[in-house]
């Protein structure tokens, strides 16, 4: 009994380590198989139309805050009116243990001319897909985008700590 009492009275003295707290949620958005329509705002004129398959910046939000990414160009329409052409993210994500709870939307807007020679704008397109499900932390998951549109919408969630770093 007396050999454990010095031995007891370490382990009491030792802190215990608790699991590092994750308080931030890092977003990665990447994109493939969309129609180059779309995404004509985003690429250089001398860049080859056939690729589809692009990134957005990624961005970190706190949990149970909302988080926006938007890479727009404004294309005026009327002199002093312009409409954003481009891409907006906008997600609201919860950590859950070790998982993401997020909802969300993702929009793209482009221009639609009558002829693809033409630079007469007949209306603008918008495509719209919303998310409402739970994600593993850092993996990606794959989002089909709305109907008319072949792409997909993938998204990466990782847990992050006050410092800005994963968690695991």
């Amino acid at each position: 009994m007396n050999k454990l009492l010095p031995m007891l009275a370490f382990l009491l003295a030792t802190p215990i380590f608790a699991a590092e707290e994750a308080t931030q949620i890092e977003v990665v958005t990447r994109y493939e198989g969309i129609d180059p329509e779309y995404v004509q705002f985003m690429k250089p004129r001398d860049q080859d139309k056939s690729q589809t398959q692009f990134v957005l910046p990624k961005i970190t939000i706190r949990s149970g805050k909302k988080g926006v990414v938007r890479v727009v160009r404004e294309h005026l329409t009327h002199p002093g009116k312009g409409t954003d052409l481009g891409t907006t993210l906008e997600i609201e994500a919860t950590i859950d243990g070790n998982q993401i709870k997020a909802i969300g939307y993702n929009s793209f807007c482009t221009l639609v001319s009558p002829d693809k020679k033409s630079e007469q704008i007949q209306s603008f397109r918008i495509l719209d897909t919303y998310f409402n499900q739970t994600f593993p932390n850092n993996k990606e998951v794959a989002i089909k985008l709305a109907d008319d549109s072949p792409g997909m919408l993938y998204l990466t969630f990782t847990l992050m700590n006050d410092k800005g770093l994963p968690v695991k």
